[in-house]
């Protein structure tokens, strides 16, 4: 009877894990050297995110995405997203990171968005 109750509880906890959430703004005010308005032209908002999900088994990850990296990839979302962007001015980041734990493993999952003015140099 102990034994039952015991493999239910740890059944329970596995499946009811504490969720936890990390959200942060960080500002990047990377501003091009420009000599006058008339080198560039600003096309307007521009807008990029990037998600990972890694997962962790008895404390071993597999799929460790770096924040370097995403990053990296919402800045190119953004730039990607219309034609002739050549940069952002004043970007914007929000990162989110939630904590799903289980008994044997956690799952992560990661998201980056990037909220800037979008330029083009002439």
């Amino acid at each position: 009877m102990i034994l039952i109750i015991l493999i239910l509880f740890i059944a329970i906890f596995a499946f009811i894990g504490k969720r936890t959430e990390c959200v942060g703004d960080i500002e990047q005010h990377r501003q091009p050297q420009f000599n006058s308005k008339d080198d560039y032209e600003i096309i307007g908002d521009a807008f990029g995110l990037s998600k990972s999900r890694d997962i962790r088994i008895f404390g071993i990850n597999f799929g460790n995405t770096s924040d370097q990296q995403l990053y990296n990839d919402a800045y190119r979302t953004a730039v990607g997203m219309k034609y002739k962007i050549d940069g952002l001015l004043n970007e914007r980041y929000e990162y989110k990171e939630t904590t799903l734990p289980f008994v044997i493993f956690t799952i992560i999952n990661k998201e980056v968005r990037i909220i800037g003015k979008a330029y083009h140099i002439k």
